[in-house]
C-alpha cells in the first residue's frame, strides 16, 4: 500500500526561540522524508502603520525591514543548505494565520511545522496557532517549548471510533520507514465490550496492524477500556518517551468542529511533545514513494536559494 509523500515543509519564522526550535524539528523531519523546507516570515500591517512620519518614512521603513528579514532568513537557509536540505524563502505582510495558510497553499506544502507556547499570558491557547490548524489544508505539527529535537524513535497514534484512522498510519509511515523507528498504538474501547462501537474499533485496530506489518514497522500497543482520550494518550506518550503524537482534526463543517475541537485544544494545551494534527478533509494529498536523493545535489541546493533573491 502506498504512503503519503511529504515533499515540502513550511516553517513560519519570527526569529524567536520558539521558531528556532520548530526549525530544528523541521530539519530532522526533512532528513527523514527527503523534503524541501520553506522559511516564511510574516510582518504584521500594524508594525508598518504605527511608524511615525509621512508615507515615504513608512516605505523606507518597510524596505529596511524587508532587507533585514532577507539577510536573517538567508543565514538560516545557509545552515540548512550546508546540511543538504533544499531551502526556499518567503515573506508576507498580513495576519499571521491567513499568511501561513495562504503560503502553504501557494507553495503546495505538505506539512506545516510551527513553534508555540501552550498558553498565552491569559491562560488561553494561542489563537493564531489554533486558526492555522483549523484552516490549513495540510497537516500541522505544533512544537511546544519543552520539546527536544531528538531522533524520531516512537510515534503515538490513538485509535477510537473516528474515521480516517489509517490516514494517520500512512503519514506515520512517511516518517518511520527506513529509520528504525516504532509506532505505538493506543486503542480506546468503550466500557461495553460487546457493543457495535467496540467491534468497529477492533476492526480498525486489525487494519492498522495489518498495514504496519506489511511495511515491517516495529509495533507496540496499549489497550484502554473507557479511558480519557486526551489524558491517557498523553500519559502513554510520556511513559513511552514518544517523540510525536498524531491526531485528526475535524473542520469540514461547524458541527464536526464543535464536537472535536475540545479534544484538539486540550492536546495542544497539555502536550509537552510535538503534536501532528491531520485534517480529515486535507486536499491534494500526495501518494507515492519518497523522492530521489538526486535532489540533494549541492548545485540544486544553491540554485534554490539563489532563485529567491
Amino acid at each position: 500500500m502506498l504512503i503519503y509523500k511529504i515533499s515540502k515543509i513550511l516553517v513560519p519564522i519570527d526569529f524567536s526561540s520558539l521558531s528556532d526550535n520548530a526549525l530544528r524539528h523541521a530539519e530532522q523531519l526533512a532528513h527523514f522524508t527527503t523534503s524541501d523546507i520553506e522559511l516564511l516570515h510574516i510582518l504584521h500591517p500594524d508594525e508598518i502603520n504605527n511608524v511615525w512620519g509621512c508615507q515615504n518614512d513608512k516605505e523606507d521603513y518597510l524596505k529596511f525591514i524587508i532587507i533585514e528579514t532577507k539577510v536573517r532568513l538567508k543565514q538560516l537557509a545557509s545552515l540548512l543548505i550546508h546540511k543538504r536540505i533544499r531551502t526556499f524563502l518567503n515573506a508576507k505582510i498580513g495576519k499571521t494565520a491567513n499568511c501561513v495558510v495562504n503560503a502553504a497553499n501557494e507553495s503546495q506544502s505538505d506539512l506545516i511545522v510551527i513553534g508555540h507556547n501552550n498558553k498565552t499570558n491569559t491562560g488561553k491557547l494561542n489563537s493564531q496557532v489554533v486558526n492555522i490548524i483549523r484552516n490549513a489544508n495540510c497537516p500541522v505539527i505544533t512544537i511546544p517549548p519543552e520539546a527536544e529535537s531528538n531522533s524520531l524513535n516512537k510515534i503515538i497514534i490513538p485509535i477510537c471510533d473516528q474515521p480516517f484512522i489509517l490516514d494517520k498510519i500512512k503519514y506515520a509511515l512517511s516518517f518511520v520507514k527506513g529509520n528504525d523507528s516504532a509506532i505505538h498504538l493506543v486503542i480506546f474501547y468503550p466500557n461495553f465490550d460487546k457493543s457495535d462501537k467496540s467491534k468497529k474499533i477492533s476492526r480498525l485496530f486489525e487494519q492498522a496492524l495489518e498495514l504496519l506489518k506489511s511495511h515491517r514497522i516495529k509495533i507496540f500497543y496499549t489497550c484502554i477500556m473507557g479511558g480519557n482520550y486526551v489524558k491517557d494518550t498523553l500519559l502513554v506518550a510520556k511513559k513511552q518517551k514518544a517523540n510525536l503524537i498524531m491526531i485528526l482534526t475535524h473542520h469540514t463543517n461547524f458541527f464536526q468542529q464543535f464536537l472535536r475541537a475540545a479534544d484538539e485544544d486540550k492536546f495542544i494545551q497539555k502536550s509537552k511533545i510535538p503534536l501532528m494534527l491531520i485534517p480529515v478533509d486535507a486536499k491534494g494529498l500526495k501518494l507515492g514513494q519518497h523522492q530521489s536523493n538526486d535532489m540533494r545535489n549541492p548545485k540544486n541546493l544553491i540554485a534554490a536559494i539563489v532563485a529567491q533573491n
